[in-house]
């Protein structure tokens, strides 16, 4: 295997071994897909491209966030146009810098022990995430332009992602000000606004 089940595990940033065997099956499954879109058998090469294991972690990521529901036709379309963006620094290479876990949130109603009715932010999606400070001239322009997005966000893409959420990355809470990108992309890429703690 190109990728190894420890190696899955790291980036997966997951513990124990009660999935390992999981694992294994699903870096098989993404390696017969990578394998199937370069129509290369990897063990006649060489040297395997580092890209072709980020596209690896990227299937097998995608096929544990949705082993009850994963869309192969889809996970095998957004992997034809990641080998076609890779080298311009596109998908593959933002798949690969996504090291923080972040919430996604959104403010609904619930009932209290006593049946009352209640508003309260939610979590409704935990993804991997690469945030990224916007810089002075994209600062400057965002002021004039909406409020003060200070983060780029980037996130594999996911639908129903509105600016009425919100993100949490541990004590960090980001208003999202704009959602941009689409499924063909495979990417989201979230403009948003860092709230100071005096703000909450």
């Amino acid at each position: 295997m190109l990728v190894t089940v420890d190696e899955a595990k790291l980036y997966l940033r997951l513990d124990g071994t009660e999935e390992d065997a999981l694992i294994q099956t699903l870096l098989e499954t993404a390696e017969s897909l990578c394998q199937d879109i370069v129509r290369t058998d990897f063990d006649e090469m060489e040297e395997v491209p580092e890209i072709v294991k980020v596209g690896i972690r990227y299937a097998v990521t995608y096929l544990y966030e949705n082993r009850e529901k994963a869309d192969f036709d889809e996970l095998t379309r957004m992997l034809k146009i990641s080998a076609v963006q890779c080298a311009e620094g596109g998908i593959l290479m933002q798949v690969g810098r996504m090291r923080y876990r972040i919430e996604i949130q959104d403010y609904k109603s619930t009932q209290d022990a006593d049946g009352f009715e209640t508003r309260e932010w939610m979590t409704v999606h935990t993804v991997w995430a690469d945030i990224a400070p916007v810089s002075g001239k994209e600062y400057m322009a965002s002021n004039r332009e909406t409020a003060e997005i200070t983060n780029k966000i980037y996130i594999r893409f996911r639908s129903g992602i509105k600016s009425t959420m919100r993100i949490k990355h541990g004590d960090r809470i980001f208003e999202i000000e704009s959602v941009l990108g689409d499924k063909r992309s495979g990417m989201l890429t979230i403009m948003a606004r860092e709230v100071a703690r005096w703000q909450r």
